[in-house]
């Protein structure tokens, strides 16, 4: 069964075009794959499509920016690139929330992974494609010969796409990052027949993000008085606590362990989208903008030089004079995120699923992952009581805390008790407040606010609206509270790292509270 744009919707019915747009999201993310017309074969496509096959064998590809042979190949990618297709504003959104999609050209296609890990690369190494071009006769010995790589449509589309939407790893739309504002300006390569079409294409993109936006807009609260004595009181929730914790990477070893946490059997399977960015804190080189497409093939790369259930070493890997030069900007990403970092996994709950994080090495199991108003990453507290308690006393109460991070195993073992109950504390009675219930039709969620027009595939969007004032000054941050927290140290949340947490505050009901930190 296929739905055709062109086809499925009378484009000659405006009442009926304006109702059947609505629901572009759900049928472009619920397809089981997005075919892309792009045209008929011409003298080079087909060179093009077969070029790409060889670009994503990773040994092959930095001889391939050097090799004099190789300019007619290089020059047919760069034609393939500019098909009028991708200057359309549309394919913003048929793209983007695709669960898969196919390219096809005359006889022949490519996947939009394959295409978009290509044209990655592609742009990774343009400058050093001009000295190619300036050594070939057949192209004039022209070192511009491809122009301005920053004006190709195709470029910005992997660049928008890669960043637009937070997806499951079977292709489930799960949020959407940025507001329509700061999509219009990233659109300004590509074409649109009306102003309508900026707005409806411009309904699913987003822009590059520089930092990360774990709490969010939110300010630090208290702003006065924060501090009494020796004592530092901030606000925020936690998320989870530590469940499961392996080896840091101590020398730039990656751990075997880390392997089972990440839950990926490595190659020859699909590298999953939490496992290569949670190495490199889905952030570029230097760690400001977002990573590569083409770093997932670096992951692949990187984890198939792995002895059989070995450790992988990042500085012989480097040093061999094997390691592709995309793998080494990879792997010096991966040494600046894990060095001397412990790879961990929540507990999670009936309602949650458990979280993949980046903590420091001194964090333990039982400790917990918070968002802090106005801090920009997650933290690692670990709580103590201000009294010092039996643990007999804790390990012999045979019956569960009712709480949201309570464990569903009816047979816990005594850690396993003292870490549900922990938790349970954590989101306990004093120093805090219960979040307003409202409409179905505009879900409080922190931060964040449900946009109705996208509940059916489940996309939330931010806004600029926060926890009320009325709210916060309802939290009392006196220091009559039972326990007080150490901070261990800044961590790296797969999912969590965007304003996600208030949607998971929301949806596992964990409490705003005061944490009183010494």
């Amino acid at each position: 069964m296929f739905w055709v744009d062109a086809v499925s919707i009378n484009q000659n019915d405006i009442p009926e075009k304006n109702t059947q747009i609505q629901k572009l999201a759900m049928i472009y993310n619920r397809a089981t794959n997005v075919s892309v017309w792009l045209g008929g074969e011409d003298s080079d496509s087909g060179r093009a499509i077969e070029f790409i096959e060889r670009l994503l064998r990773l040994e092959d590809f930095d001889p391939l920016t050097k090799d004099p042979g190789t300019p007619a190949e290089w020059a047919a990618l760069h034609n393939l690139m500019q098909r009028p297709w991708f200057s359309r504003r549309w394919i913003v959104q048929e793209i983007s929330l695709a669960r898969s999609a196919t390219l096809f050209c005359g006889s022949q296609s490519v996947t939009w992974q394959d295409f978009s890990i290509a044209i990655s690369l592609f742009v990774a190494r343009y400058r050093d494609l001009r000295a190619l071009f300036q050594s070939s006769k057949d192209f004039h010995n022209h070192p511009n010969y491809l122009g301005e790589v920053e004006a190709l449509g195709a470029k910005a589309l992997v660049n928008v796409t890669t960043k637009l939407f937070r997806k499951s790893d079977d292709g489930v739309v799960l949020e959407r990052l940025l507001s329509l504002e700061a999509l219009i300006s990233t659109l300004t390569l590509f074409e649109s027949a009306s102003p309508h079409g900026v707005i409806y294409s411009g309904k699913m993109a987003m822009h590059e993000l520089k930092n990360y936006y774990a709490s969010g807009k939110t300010k630090m609260y208290p702003e006065k008085g924060f501090i009494q004595g020796r004592t530092l009181v901030v606000t925020g929730f936690p998320l989870d606590a530590i469940r499961v914790k392996r080896n840091p990477a101590y020398e730039g070893i990656i751990p075997s362990g880390w392997l089972d946490l990440l839950d990926w059997k490595g190659p020859p399977e699909r590298v999953p989208d939490r496992v290569w960015r949670t190495l490199v804190a889905d952030r570029g080189p230097g760690g400001l903008l977002e990573p590569p497409a083409h770093w997932v093939l670096a992951c692949k790369w990187v984890f198939e030089q792995r002895v059989r259930r070995g450790h992988i070493n990042t500085n012989e890997l480097i040093t061999s004079g094997k390691c592709p030069s995309i793998a080494t900007e990879f792997l010096r990403r991966v040494q600046a995120v894990m060095w001397d970092r412990m790879l961990v996994l929540t507990q999670g709950s009936r309602r949650s699923k458990k979280l993949l994080a980046l903590v420091p090495p001194e964090a333990e199991e039982g400790d917990f992952i918070v968002i802090l108003y106005g801090c920009s990453v997650p933290v690692v507290l670990r709580r103590h009581r201000k009294r010092k308690a039996e643990a007999d006393t804790l390990y012999s109460q045979s019956t569960r805390t009712e709480s949201s991070f309570s464990s569903s195993d009816e047979r816990m073992t005594k850690p396993e008790i003292a870490l549900s109950r922990a938790t349970s504390d954590a989101t306990g009675s004093d120093a805090e407040i219960t979040q307003p219930s409202t409409p179905a039709s505009r879900l409080f969620v922190g931060s964040k606010d449900v946009d109705t027009a996208y509940v059916s595939t489940g996309v939330w969007r931010p806004s600029n609206t926060g926890q009320s004032e009325q709210e916060l000054h309802r939290l009392p941050i006196s220091l009559d509270s039972r326990h007080q927290y150490t901070f261990i140290g800044e961590a790296y949340v797969h999912g969590m790292m965007a304003g996600e947490g208030f949607k998971h505050q929301k949806d596992n009901g964990n409490k705003l509270r005061a944490f009183q930190m010494v």
